[in-house]
């Protein structure tokens, strides 16, 4: 079980960084990443058009489901449609995150994009963001982001956001894998001079002090 924890880590890091999911961190070794399991007999739509090989979830069921509250939901949809960050004004930054996560789960790349903030150097293109999402879309089975998103995101609703001056962090836990460590997790936000939350992009496993 160890070694194939360990043979998850690259994959996973790999993954997470394609998706977008940048902002967060995770405090614990990768060596807490959930172990791959099989899944059932993929239909036509998990087939890799250029290996012609079948693409398999491995991800395995974390018994917990991400998901957006109606209100959440309301603030996607509105700025999937008009990209303004002034609509997330006194919204509370749990809430922005979870948007900005579900769009990474949903692959609206250019949605997610536009939430991050970017006066401080941001080092991604646009561009380089839409090649990350081509090749995540050719390198992953149907379903398997999702999955992903309810192994580390369920429970940040419990999270607590610390604040210190414009820096700010989301502080939470992910699915505990069974004999391991509870994984801490940490999603990084910035505020703007109109009090606006934005996520930050930076290392994925970065330690948060």
């Amino acid at each position: 079980m160890k070694k194939i924890i360990k043979q998850m880590k690259v994959l996973a890091i790999a993954f997470l960084i394609a998706l977008g999911l940048s902002a967060c961190s995770n405090k614990a070794s990768a060596e807490n990443t959930p172990p791959p399991t099989s899944s059932a007999a993929p239909d036509d739509s998990m087939i890799n058009k250029e290996s012609e090989k079948p693409l398999e979830n491995l991800v395995p069921d974390s018994g917990e489901v991400f998901s957006l509250t109606e209100e959440e939901q309301a603030l996607y949809d509105e700025f999937r449609e008009n990209k303004d960050m002034n609509l997330f004004k006194d919204v509370n930054p749990i809430s922005i995150a979870k948007v900005n996560i579900m769009f990474g789960v949903n692959g609206e790349w250019e949605s997610e994009y536009a939430m991050f903030y970017k006066e401080d150097g941001m080092e991604t293109s646009l561009e380089e963001y839409k090649q990350m999402y081509e090749k995540r879309e050719k390198e992953s089975a149907p379903g398997e982001v999702q999955s992903y998103a309810n192994w580390y995101f369920p429970f940040i609703d419990e999270g607590e956001f610390k604040a210190d001056g414009n820096n700010g962090v989301i502080i939470f836990h992910q699915v505990p894998v069974e004999g391991e460590e509870d994984d801490e997790v940490n999603f990084h936000m910035v505020k703007d001079a109109n009090g606006i939350w934005w996520v930050r992009e930076n290392p994925l496993y970065w330690e948060a002090e």
